[in-house]
Parts: structure tokens; C-alpha cells; sequence
């Protein structure tokens, strides 16, 4: 089960990323073809991380430490993944551009957007959980 999850909820966040680059594309590069960017090697990066928050909501059960703990995470999983794929030769993102970057890997100004991202995983981890439940009795 624990590999699904990781596959599951690696896609799901591939997916949140394709929507969100999108927006980006229209929003602040007004390009209405919705051009989104992401890479295969996220599907691992966002597994990885919402196992890491699965834990945490069960150490941490009341939304309103979990949130905050759980934003800090994913700065903290977005920094080291990215630190990680700079020393192996691999540029997913890089926000040197931005005066909020830190070292071109996290962006302090995307506070809101991870936090709505905890709040979300909050909200829908159980649903997630018992969806993958169904679909494994069906199969």
C-alpha cells in the first residue's frame, strides 16, 4: 500500500504543479496557451513528501499545529529536493531570478500556496485514503 500511496499521491501533485505552471503561464506571462513544466522526477518528490505529511498528521492530529509543521515541511522537502538535484546535474526549477529565492531553490513568496497545499492535504487525506481503499477491493 505504501507504494501506491507514494504513486498516487506523486501524480496528484504532478498534477497540482501542471495546474498551477499553467496559471502561472497565463497570470504573470500572459501566455493564454496555459504552457505548464514539470518533470517525471517529481512523481517521487511529491510520494515522498505526502507520506512524510501522512506521518505528521497522525503525530500531530490538530489542524492547527498541523498545518503550520506541515508548511515548514514542504519548504523544507522542496529545499533539500532541490539542493539533492542540483549536486546531480539536474535543474527542475531554479528561482535565482526571484529577490525572494532562497539560493534559487524555494521562494519565500510562495508561503500562501504551500500552506493552502497543507490545508488541502488536511482536508482531502482521508478521501484520498478511502478512495484507494475501494479501488483495491475492486481489483
Amino acid at each position: 500500500m505504501l507504494i501506491q500511496k507514494l504513486i498516487v499521491y506523486g501524480c496528484l501533485g504532478v498534477m497540482l504543479e501542471v495546474f498551477f505552471t499553467g496559471f502561472h503561464s497565463i497570470i504573470i506571462l500572459r501566455n493564454r496557451s496555459a504552457i505548464s513544466r514539470t518533470s517525471l522526477w517529481m512523481i517521487p518528490v511529491y510520494g515522498g513528501g505526502a507520506l512524510w505529511l501522512g506521518f505528521l498528521r497522525t503525530v500531530v492530529p490538530l489542524p492547527i499545529m498541523f498545518v503550520p509543521l506541515a508548511t515548514l515541511s514542504i519548504f523544507a522537502a522542496e529545499y533539500v529536493a532541490g539542493w539533492i538535484f542540483r549536486k546531480l546535474g539536474i535543474r527542475i526549477w531554479d528561482y535565482s531570478h526571484s529577490k525572494f529565492s532562497i539560493q534559487g531553490l524555494i521562494r519565500v513568496d510562495y508561503l500562501p500556496f504551500w500552506l493552502m497545499v497543507a490545508v488541502a492535504f488536511d482536508q482531502l487525506s482521508d478521501y484520498v485514503a478511502k478512495i484507494m481503499e475501494l479501488v483495491g477491493k475492486m481489483a
